[in-house]
């Protein structure tokens, strides 16, 4: 059998699955302080985040995507002060209720101005914010 005649062209069917492109942003980063107060004896803090955005599907723009990720919300702040819980054990966590319980994950946006929007439009919603332009939602608690 010829090797290459097992692959055959897929006809996409754009106007019943949407446009299949996709541009997705991550930055994480570590930062380690590291401090002796006195000899033999040192104190680290380790800070740990993670921006990912998904706006824009398709092309790749650096300067509108460097400077697009940057303005996602920090999940690092709420997931660690608020839920008690890092990245990893939040998504363990989404991924049983997810498969066990049918469940799906909160609404993740692209951006804070994203984020209000869809708490002003759907009863009941709550969410966390990184800007303190909150005109039109009740804000529940700082951090």
């Amino acid at each position: 059998a010829d090797y290459f005649a097992r692959f055959s062209p897929y006809a996409y069917d754009l106007a019943a699955n949407g446009d299949p492109d996709f541009n997705v942003k991550s930055f994480r980063t570590t930062n380690v302080l590291r401090w002796e107060y006195k000899p033999g004896s040192t104190l680290f803090v380790v800070w740990q985040q993670a921006r990912e955005n998904d706006a824009v599907p398709g092309g790749f723009a650096f300067g509108r995507d460097f400077g697009g990720i940057f303005s996602t919300a920090a999940q690092n702040v709420f997931l660690e002060k608020v839920l008690k819980m890092n990245a990893a054990k939040y998504s363990t966590t989404w991924t049983k209720k997810s498969f066990r319980d049918g469940i799906n994950p909160p609404l993740v946006t692209g951006s804070d101005a994203e984020a209000l929007a869809y708490v002003k439009r759907t009863p009941g919603a709550c969410s966390y914010v990184g800007t303190p332009n909150t005109v039109g939602v009740r804000v529940v608690s700082t951090l």
